[in-house]
């Protein structure tokens, strides 16, 4: 995790499989958890992810993770968020 806005509390999450485990849920499973653990444990209010456009896999990762797309930078990166629920 790095912390891209303390002042914001929005951290970027990246990740990356070895190919010998990809196509096993590892990922999602890992993203889910660690997405999890930052907004309801750290305070962090949002995470972002940047996903190439050539990495559809990555992009249906977040997805299945409940991020929501963004937008896209000028060199075409897919920008994902996920943003910390709703007080009760």
């Amino acid at each position: 995790m790095t912390m891209a806005e303390p002042a914001r509390r929005w951290c970027e999450l990246g990740f990356w499989l070895f190919p010998g485990v990809r196509g096993e849920g590892r990922a999602s499973s890992a993203v889910e958890a660690f997405t999890d653990w930052l907004l309801n444990a750290h305070g962090v209010k949002r995470v972002f992810a940047r996903i190439h456009p050539d990495n559809p896999r990555s992009a249906a990762v977040v997805e299945r993770c409940q991020y929501q797309r963004a937008g896209e930078l000028p060199d075409g990166t897919v920008v994902w968020v996920a943003d910390q629920p709703p007080p009760l």
